[in-house]
């Protein structure tokens, strides 16, 4: 597995050691915004390299940051007077 040609995310899985560990089954989940009836996501599953790295790509991240977006743009603003 190379370096992705598409922007990416490198994810290291580490030992208590601080050695990298090869072939590592790697979950990324997403928090999801607010009204979903789940409150995370699975967003990429793969293994690490040789080197402990696993690349995820920001596409698979996007479309859940988008919502967050969105839903920060009707969110009602708290304004605290003291």
């Amino acid at each position: 597995m190379g370096i992705p040609t598409t922007p990416y995310m490198t994810v290291t899985v580490l030992t208590p050691q601080n050695r990298t560990v090869a072939n590592a089954y790697v979950q990324v989940f997403a928090l999801l915004p607010p009204g979903h009836r789940r409150s995370l996501m699975e967003v990429w599953n793969g293994t690490t390299n040789s080197l402990g790295q696993a690349y995820v790509p920001l596409s698979n991240i996007a479309p859940i940051a988008r919502e967050w977006v969105e839903e920060a743009s009707v969110m009602p603003v708290l304004v605290w007077r003291w």
